[in-house]
This record gives C-alpha cells, structure tokens and sequence, in this order.
C-alpha cells in the first residue's frame, strides 16, 4: 500500500516539483491517528487551508443476502466514519485559524 502512494506522491512531483506533500499511512478510522495526521501537516506547513479526503474500501463483493454485518460495518467504518474523522479534525484547525486571524482568540 505505501508503495502505491509513493507511487502517486513521485507522479504529482512530476507534474509539479515545487509541490510540497504530505502523506500519512495508518488507519484513518482511528482518532488518534487522524489527530496525528492533522497535527503533522499543522507543524510542517503552518496552518491548514484545504484538504482532500479519499479512504475508501469496496469490501466484498457479495450480494447482501451472503453477506455479513462485520463486513458491511467495516466498509462503512472506512468509507463514511473515517471520512469524517477527518474532516472534524481539518475543520477544527481551519476555524482555529480563521478565529485566530479575526482576533477572537
């Protein structure tokens, strides 16, 4: 899996070299690694203005009626919870910054 993204992160740098990527390996649908994902980019770049969210798994390919709850759980843990982990912790930082830059802090 991480060579599939270094894979990815060497073609964006083709395309751009002055880009500037981080990336994260781990299991997004755990809090304490999105906390740390978020936290890593916070420290390397300064703040945080946008960010793309795109885990995602298919599961297996089963008709529903063969297939089981922990398998549906687990695509749905990934697919929509891990999501959204994400995007509270980003959020959380952006409107810091925006209360911050408002002088609300």
């Amino acid at each position: 899996m991480e060579e599939t993204l270094l894979g990815t992160v060497r073609e964006a740098r083709q395309v751009n070299a002055g880009v500037q990527i981080e990336y994260v390996v781990g299991d997004l649908t755990a809090e304490g690694t999105v906390h740390d994902a978020v936290s890593r980019t916070v420290a390397r770049f300064g703040r945080l203005d946008y960010a793309v969210n795109t885990a995602g798994i298919t599961g297996k390919l089963l008709s529903t009626d063969v297939s089981e709850l922990e398998d549906f759980r687990l695509v749905q843990q990934v697919n929509v919870e891990s999501l959204w982990l994400c995007q509270r912790a980003e959020l959380r930082v952006m409107l810091a910054q925006e209360m911050t830059a408002e002088g609300y802090s």
